[in-house]
C-alpha cells in the first residue's frame, strides 16, 4: 500500500498480489519476456470486474504501458516493470516531463515529444513548463520470481 498513490492504484496492487499470475520465462531475452508480462498483466486487469472500463492499454508506447482512470475520471499514466533484483532501470524522461510540468497529452503530440527526446530538449521543456501539478508518473513493479510481490511508486 502506498499512501501517496491514488486508491485505484493501491486496489490494483492488492488485486495483483492475489492474482496467481506468473512471469513469462520462455525467451532467453528478458526484455521480450517483460513485454509479454506487461501485456498479460494489462489483459488480466482489464478482465477484472472492479476495473471494468478503468484500465486502458496505452497508445503512448515509450511513455506508459497503461492508463488507469479513477472514480473522479482522473487519468494516471502507469509504467509496468517486472524485474529480478534491484538492477532494473526505472527511468523515463517522458514520465518526468509528465509529472513535473504542465504539458498536456496534446502538447506531447503537438510538440512531437517522443522517447528519443534529447537531453537538451528535455532540460529546455522542464525549465519552460515546470509546474506543481496533482499528477504523477507511476511505476507498478512486480517481482519476476513472485508476482505476489507488487508495489506502486511515483516519480
Amino acid at each position: 500500500m502506498n499512501p501517496k498513490a491514488p486508491q485505484i492504484l493501491n486496489d490494483i496492487v492488492n488485486a495483483l498480489t492475489t492474482s496467481k499470475l506468473k512471469a513469462v520465462t520462455e525467451n532467453a531475452e528478458g526484455r521480450v519476456n517483460s513485454k509479454k508480462d506487461e501485456d498479460k498483466i494489462i489483459a488480466w486487469l482489464m478482465k477484472q470486474p472492479q476495473f471494468e472500463g478503468k484500465i486502458h492499454d496505452s497508445s503512448l508506447r515509450g511513455f506508459g504501458d497503461m492508463e488507469v482512470i479513477d472514480d473522479d475520471n482522473v487519468r494516471h499514466v502507469v509504467n509496468i516493470k517486472t524485474s529480478i533484483g534491484s538492477s532494473d532501470n526505472a527511468f523515463s524522461k517522458l514520465g518526468i516531463l509528465w509529472a513535473l510540468t504542465d504539458l498536456t497529452m496534446q502538447d506531447f503530440e503537438d510538440l512531437k515529444i517522443s522517447k528519443k527526446i534529447s537531453d537538451e530538449k528535455f532540460a529546455e521543456l522542464i525549465l519552460k513548463h515546470k509546474k506543481e501539478t496533482d499528477r504523477d508518473y507511476w511505476f507498478l513493479t512486480l517481482d519476476k520470481n513472485d508476482f505476489s510481490h507488487v508495489m506502486v511508486r511515483g516519480v
